[in-house]
């Protein structure tokens, strides 16, 4: 959506606060979901509100029409959004919500995850075959078609085909890589490279490593 990291900031903050970050099929009256939106205020749907990514938007979209929200304080935004009883309540989960935003979307290897590629994919019920075309597929939906006012500007195959490598408009880089990382067991993915550093999926605590190979003018997936 093109919105700046304080959007970010305020969406964690009030998500964390409502729900935990958990998607709830319950609430106080009417509500639900990760926002604890209340279908019976038009936010939409019991079904639809319990989807995080139609609830995450349907946050936003409410979000921006506060004016200044950018520059006001967490809780005054997120209370101008949600309506709630205490809206002082959100400003306690600002600077995790900060730290969080910052993380997902400019620190470099700020995020990070491990797992077993023998073994973990079957417990999710997925395949441990690399899935490059899904995950440029995903890439596509969750970014944007390449060349489309999105985040990403090419997605190519390597010559050997058991790699992607995807560029991104300025300022994405990072972004991206996490989001490969974070759902790498669905596709299979074991390592990531970028900028200077080099992920791979069964090393622990220690999963990003120094690597000078990893160029910051693409983001290699494999």
């Amino acid at each position: 959506m093109k919105l700046p990291t304080e959007a970010l900031t305020v969406a964690y903050a009030t998500a964390y606060q409502e729900s935990k970050w958990e998607n709830l099929d319950y609430g106080d009256r009417d509500s639900v979901g990760i926002f604890q939106q209340q279908w019976d205020e038009g936010w939409g749907t019991p079904a639809q509100l319990e989807n995080p990514e139609y609830a995450s938007t349907a946050f936003f979209n409410a979000l921006v029409k506060v004016p200044n929200y950018a520059t006001l304080p967490v809780s005054e935004a997120a209370q101008d959004v949600q309506k709630s009883a205490d809206g002082s309540a959100y400003q306690q989960w600002a600077t995790q919500g900060a730290d969080l935003a910052a993380d997902y979307t400019s620190a470099p290897h700020a995020v990070t995850c491990w797992y077993n590629p023998t073994t973990q994919a079957q417990t999710q019920g997925v395949s441990p075959a690399l899935n490059l075309h899904g995950a440029a597929t995903q890439l596509d939906e969750v970014f944007g078609t390449p060349g489309q006012a999105s985040a990403l500007t090419d997605v190519t195959r390597t010559a050997s085909g058991s790699a992607d490598e995807i560029t991104t408009t300025s300022g994405a880089g990072w972004t991206v890589a996490d989001w490969l990382v974070a759902n790498a067991v669905s596709y299979g993915i074991t390592q990531v490279s970028y900028d200077g550093y080099q992920w791979s999926a069964n090393l622990k605590e220690t999963s990003w490593q120094p690597d000078a190979s990893a160029s910051a003018s693409g983001i290699v997936a494999s």
